[in-house]
């Protein structure tokens, strides 16, 4: 558990996800998690005109997506720069098109 603070390396920062009681932070060069609650994490992403909620409980930085293809049960796979994979819910997605 980590309760010291940390800057957050928000130019390597691929997502950001609400976990049951911590935060995860994923940048291409750690995973931090972290008890700052991820409602105030998003706050410090909203100077960053790359960072996009579109969960509850997801914020994807635009930067690190690479493509974005259909799945055959309505959901969405998020390839991302390091060869990671998201699956988007349909609503997730929506919410991803909308803001660009």
């Amino acid at each position: 558990e980590n309760n010291s603070i940390e800057f957050i390396p928000f130019l390597e920062t691929l997502y950001i996800s609400k976990q049951k009681n911590e935060t995860l932070i994923k940048s291409s060069t750690q995973d931090i998690s972290t008890t700052f609650p991820f409602l105030w994490i998003w706050a410090q992403c909203q100077n960053h005109s790359n960072f996009f909620k579109i969960s509850p409980s997801l914020i994807l930085n635009s930067l690190y997506i690479k493509y974005i293809t259909p799945t055959k049960d309505q959901h969405y796979t998020c390839h991302l720069r390091n060869n990671e994979t998201l699956v988007l819910a349909p609503k997730e997605f929506r919410e991803l098109k909308l803001t660009f």
